[in-house]
C-alpha cells in the first residue's frame, strides 16, 4: 500500500521522483519497523512512544540498498557515486574486505558526512584459547578484572566538560535564527562528537584486546536504564559508556570465536571484611 501511494506521490511531485527508488523504499521499511516496534510495546506494557515525525534537521541519513555498478552506490575512479546525487569526494580512512552490501550517508550535527558501508565478509576465528577471564566495570575504575588488574576509567566528558560549559553559554547568549548561533552550535556539536569519539576508540581498544587475550569472558548483565535513574550517577555512568562496551565485546567475542557469558551482578564483586581487598564472588 505503501509502495503505491509513494509511486503516485511520484508522478505528482518532482522532488519526490528527484530521490533514487532505494533511498525512498528504506523509509518506507524505517516508517515499518517504528510502528512495529510501538505496537510491541503497547503489548508489553511498555511506555510505547508514539512515532513522531521527522523536519529535515532531524532526518540524519539516507540508504542505499545496494552497492556496486548500476546500482544505487558503487566506487568510481577513488570517489563515490551515488544514484542521483552523482560523484562524491570519499576519504577512506581503511582498507576494506569483503563485499560491500549496503551504503548509508549518515549527517552529524557538528556538519560532517560519512558513509556507513555494511560488509559481508566471512569471521576470521582466533586461535584457540582455554583462559577465562571475569569483567566488573565500574566508575572510578572503568574495569577490574578476576585477576587484580585494573583499567583506569579515562573519563572524556569529565576532562571536556569546563570547555562543554563555555560552548553551552556562548551558545546560549546567540540570537535564536542567527548565523552566529548556527556557528556555535556547530562547534559545541563537534565538541561532543570528539568526546564520543575518544570513549568509542578506548571500547574499542580495551575489547579487542580482551578478546585476543581470553578465550572466555564474564560480564555482568546490568540494566543500565535502571541504573542511570540516579541522578548523582548518572553523569558518570553515560561518561563510562557501560552498554556500548559491552555490546563491542559481545559482536566481537562472536566473530573471533570466543564465549562471552552474562551473569546477574548480584554478588559478583565483594568487600573482604577482614582485609579490606575485592574478592569475586
Amino acid at each position: 500500500m505503501l509502495k503505491k501511494i509513494l509511486k503516485a506521490d511520484k508522478a505528482r511531485h518532482p522532488q519526490v521522483k528527484g530521490v533514487h527508488s532505494q533511498a525512498a523504499q528504506e523509509v518506507l521499511f524505517r516508517l515499518e519497523r517504528a510502528y512495529s516496534n510501538f505496537f510491541r510495546r503497547v503489548q508489553a506494557g511498555e511506555k510505547p512512544g508514539y512515532p513522531r515525525y521527522k523536519g529535515s534537521r532531524q532526518y540524519k541519513s539516507l540508504t542505499f540498498t545496494q552497492f556496486g555498478d548500476g546500482f544505487g552506490a558503487s566506487f568510481k575512479n577513488g570517489k563515490l557515486k551515488l544514484s542521483k546525487i552523482g560523484l562524491v569526494k570519499i576519504n577512506l580512512h581503511r582498507k576494506i574486505y569483503g563485499i560491500v552490501k549496503i551504503c548509508t550517508i549518515k549527517r552529524e550535527q557538528s556538519g560532517k558526512w560519512y558513509a556507513v558501508l555494511t560488509v559481508e565478509e566471512p569471521p576470521v576465528l582466533y586461535s584457540s584459547n582455554c583462559q577465562s577471564i571475569g569483567l566488573d566495570v565500574g566508575v572510578k575504575k572503568f574495569a577490574v578484572l578476576s585477576n587484580g588488574d585494573k583499567i583506569l576509567n579515562p573519563k572524556h566528558l569529565q576532562k571536556a566538560e569546563r570547555r562543554l560549559k563555555t560552548l553551552q553559554k556562548s551558545l546560549t547568549r546567540k540570537q535564536k535564527g542567527s548565523r552566529n548561533r548556527a556557528k556555535a552550535r556547530v562547534k559545541l556539536a563537534r565538541r561532543h562528537e570528539k568526546v564520543r569519539n575518544q570513549r568509542k576508540d578506548f571500547h574499542h581498544r580495551i575489547s579487542s584486546q580482551l578478546i585476543w587475550q581470553y578465550g572466555t569472558i564474564v560480564v555482568e548483565d546490568m540494566q543500565i536504564k535502571n541504573l542511570v535513574k540516579n541522578h548523582n550517577l548518572a553523569k558518570c555512568i553515560s561518561d563510562v559508556g557501560w552498554g556500548e562496551f559491552i555490546s563491542m565485546l559481545s559482536y566481537k567475542a562472536e566473530s573471533a570465536g570466543r564465549i562471552l557469558v552474562k551473569v546477574p551482578p548480584h554478588g559478583t564483586t565483594q568487600e573482604c571484611s577482614w582485609c579490606g581487598n575485592i574478592v569475586f564472588a
